[in-house]
């Protein structure tokens, strides 16, 4: 009896331990967002981390986009 016990307070703890570790994960996204939604209403020209570019401009992405094209038509052909 005194196992069933034990076994029952150790999942109704490990569900509150699981639950306050969602909730604080939960808090940090927004966060995260939050500091993003702030540098854009500043004005600021937000960068994500992956970007190394120097500008945002259609004809880059028209570039990468026949490049890409070439890549894959030529892999088919061959």
């Amino acid at each position: 009896m005194m196992i069933i016990i034990s076994l029952l307070v150790a999942m109704i703890l490990w569900a509150i331990i699981s639950y306050n570790h969602l909730v604080r994960d939960r808090q940090r996204v927004l966060t995260a967002w939050s500091d993003i939604d702030v540098q854009l209403k500043r004005g600021e020209h937000y960068r994500p981390v992956w970007y190394h570019g120097h500008h945002w401009q259609a004809q880059n992405l028209g570039d990468f986009s026949n490049s890409l094209g070439n890549s894959l038509s030529s892999a088919l052909v061959s």
